[in-house]
């Protein structure tokens, strides 16, 4: 055992510090932290955040071009335009055209599919994001309540930074 008898203060005193200082690092200091993740507007901004991310990600749309017998025989002028009207769109030009378009349709939609997905997926990865600064900012966190927010560390005062930080951390960047 430590003999406190020979110090300068009370061994009662400095196992109150102990303590506090335990309960600011474990219990008030996550509840302030999540109080104020949530007072910066986290939610919304994580959102916007990744559906800009997302939208920044999305392959662009691939062209197809139209090829009906308007847009080939129609170069050769009137001619070429009323042999289309005379005959119609002849599938025997273009046998494939319809296979092309119908593959493009479904790439198109199944994009459309995983983006709706990551987005509806957003809020786990947002939530990730604030379990993990509040798990890495612990100390920070309980110097910052412990003191009754009159001392505010770095982490804290940009915890914005903080929380797009860890968003981007392979922990929950994982989630996409």
């Amino acid at each position: 055992m430590i003999d406190f008898g020979n110090t300068p203060v009370g061994g009662g005193l400095i196992l109150g510090l102990i303590g506090y200082a335990t309960i600011s690092a474990f219990i008030i200091g996550p509840l302030v932290g999540e109080r104020t993740i949530e007072k910066s507007d986290w939610p919304q901004q994580c959102k916007a955040i990744i559906q800009t991310q997302l939208e920044a990600d999305r392959p662009a749309p691939e062209f197809t071009p139209r090829l009906d017998c308007n847009s080939i025989l129609g170069m050769l002028g009137a001619e070429g335009q009323q042999i289309c009207s005379q005959y119609g769109n002849p599938e025997f030009i273009l046998p494939m055209l319809d296979q092309l378009r119908e593959f493009q349709q479904r790439k198109n939609s199944l994009q459309e599919k995983r983006l709706s997905l990551a987005v509806s997926q957003a809020n786990s990865r947002c939530d990730c994001a604030t379990s993990l600064t509040l798990e890495q900012r612990r100390i920070p966190l309980a110097i910052y309540a412990g003191t009754a927010r009159i001392v505010t560390p770095p982490s804290i005062k940009n915890i914005n930074s903080e929380l797009v930080s860890a968003l981007q951390s392979p922990r929950c960047a994982r989630m996409r």
